[in-house]
C-alpha cells in the first residue's frame, strides 16, 4: 500500500457548554456533546433533540431543590437542611435516603402558617382579573393555599388561585357573605408567582380578598416501608423566602 494513502479521516466531536436554552439546535452534528450549565446535565445531540447522557447531581437546602420538570428521571439532591438525600422518580422528587434511624420526612401541607398576604383588596370586573400576587423566591415541594373572598348586596363573587397566570386551583364563590377557602398544592418552582384572580357578577357590588396565605410543615411520614397512621410534624424551620407583590 502506498504510504501517501488515507485509510481513515478523524473527526473532532464538538462540545458545547452553556445553558439549556441556549444549546444550539441548528448546523449540530449528530453525536455532538452540550453540557447544560443550569441543569449540570450532560446532553447528545440525536439529530432532532438534545438527548440526556447523565443525571443531575447537586446539594444544598430544601427550599432550593431544582424544579423537577427539568431534571432528567433518576437525578439526585441533597438537602443540607434536612440530611435528607432526594431523587426524580417518575417525574417527582422523592426521599430515597433518610435520617434518623430510617424515617421517612417529607415537606406537606398544614396548618402552619409561612407566609401571610393579607392586604384588602377590592375588585369589581366582569371578568377575572389578578388582584394579588406572591412570588415564590425558591422550590417549594408543596403548600396549603388559603384566601378570604368577600362579597356584598346578595351578588355572587368569584376567586381563584393562579400560577404564572394560568388558573390553577379551583374556581371558589360567594354571596353576601364571607368565606375562606383552602386548597392543597404540589411542587412550586423558584420565581413562580402564585396568584388570586377575581370578578363579580355586577360591577357595583365588590369582590373583597383577603388573607392570601401559605402553610406547610416538615413531617415523619413513616420508616422504611412502613407508613405512619399519623404523620408526625417536626419544629424544624422550612421556611421558603417569598415575596408580597400585589397589583
Amino acid at each position: 500500500m502506498p504510504e501517501d494513502t488515507v485509510t481513515t479521516i478523524s473527526r473532532k466531536t464538538p462540545f458545547y457548554y452553556d445553558t439549556y436554552a441556549n444549546l444550539p439546535t441548528t448546523n449540530v452534528i449528530i453525536g455532538a456533546l452540550g453540557y447544560a450549565t443550569d441543569r449540570k446535565v450532560i446532553y447528545r445531540w440525536s439529530g432532532t433533540a438534545w438527548q440526556e447522557t447523565s443525571i443531575h447531581s447537586s446539594s444544598g437546602t430544601i427550599g432550593n431543590i431544582p424544579a423537577v420538570a427539568s431534571m432528567p428521571e433518576g437525578s439526585l439532591y441533597y438537602a443540607t437542611d434536612e440530611l435528607i438525600l432526594y431523587q426524580v422518580q417518575t417525574g417527582v422528587w422523592t426521599a430515597i435516603v433518610t435520617p434518623y434511624n430510617g424515617a421517612n420526612m417529607a415537606i406537606q401541607p398544614s396548618d402552619t402558617l409561612r407566609n401571610s398576604n393579607d392586604a384588602e383588596k377590592t375588585n369589581t370586573t366582569l371578568v377575572y382579573v389578578k388582584v394579588k400576587e406572591t412570588k415564590v423566591n425558591a422550590a417549594l415541594i408543596a403548600s396549603r393555599i388559603k384566601f378570604t373572598l368577600q362579597s356584598t348586596g346578595g351578588y355572587t363573587a368569584y376567586g381563584r388561585i393562579y400560577k404564572n397566570g394560568v388558573a390553577w386551583g379551583t374556581e371558589r364563590s360567594v354571596a353576601n357573605t364571607t368565606t375562606t377557602f383552602s386548597e392543597d398544592f404540589g411542587a412550586i418552582a423558584a420565581n413562580d408567582l402564585i396568584q388570586i384572580y377575581a370578578k363579580v357578577d355586577l360591577d357595583t357590588f365588590p369582590s373583597n380578598i383577603t388573607n392570601f396565605r401559605f402553610y406547610y410543615t416538615k413531617h415523619v411520614t413513616g420508616f422504611g416501608s412502613d407508613d405512619l397512621d399519623t404523620v408526625l410534624s417536626l419544629s424544624t424551620d422550612v421556611t421558603v423566602s417569598m415575596t408580597n407583590q400585589d397589583p
